[in-house]
Order: structure tokens, then C-alpha cells, then sequence
């Protein structure tokens, strides 16, 4: 895998996990898989060829598309929380990073039926 490509999953498995945190506050693991399948069906739209540009192009810019996921919201009430669970990474975070692994390796089964809203 090159230095560049390596980069770009890092940083995408980082915002996935950061926006099935920011956005599955109480939810259950299942929750936390639908939202990340949700971000995974967006990604596999929008590099079809004339696929709808409004999802954004790849996993870090469909999570911070203007108002797709509220916790990317500049007034967003978890975007500090966020940012504090990169510094402290807790429990809850280290099960949102353990999904966003599985669905960047396709190894997450889509509970959805290939729903692109939550």
C-alpha cells in the first residue's frame, strides 16, 4: 500500500469512527454498523460514474458534508466532545473505531438494504 493510500484510509477509518461516536450517542453496536453502513453505501454511490456529487467524494468528506451528520455541524452540540475523544479515546470510541475497520474492509454486513439516510 502506498504512503499516500495509507494515509487516506487512516485518516477516513479515523472519521468514520469519529462520526459513529459523534452520532451514536446511546445507540446499540447494530445502530453504530447502520450509520457506518449507511456512510459505506454514500461512498459506493458517489464513485459510480455520474453518481450524485452531493454525497461528497470519499469516506472523510461524505462524513463532514455540510449537514449529513449533525456531530459535523460547526454549531454541532458534539463536535467538542469529538475532538476530546481523539485526545482520550474512550471505551465507546474504541468500539466506533473497531466497526469503521470493518466497513473500510468491506467485512461489514449491511443492515440497511442499502439506505443512504439514517
Amino acid at each position: 500500500m502506498s504512503a499516500a493510500l495509507s494515509a487516506t484510509t487512516t485518516a477516513g477509518l479515523r472519521i468514520l469512527a469519529l462520526t459513529l461516536w459523534g452520532e451514536g450517542e446511546g445507540r446499540a453496536v447494530r445502530g453504530l454498523e447502520g450509520i457506518a453502513a449507511v456512510v459505506m453505501t454514500r461512498d459506493r454511490l458517489a464513485a459510480l460514474p455520474g453518481g450524485p456529487v452531493h454525497f461528497g467524494r470519499g469516506i472523510a468528506a461524505i462524513c463532514r458534508q455540510p449537514f449529513q451528520f449533525p456531530c459535523w455541524n460547526p454549531r454541532g452540540a458534539r463536535l467538542g466532545e469529538m475532538r476530546e475523544a481523539l485526545a482520550r479515546p474512550d471505551a465507546q470510541f474504541a468500539i466506533c473505531l473497531r466497526i469503521a475497520g470493518r466497513a473500510l474492509a468491506g467485512a461489514l454486513p449491511d443492515p440497511t438494504g442499502g439506505a443512504t439516510r439514517r
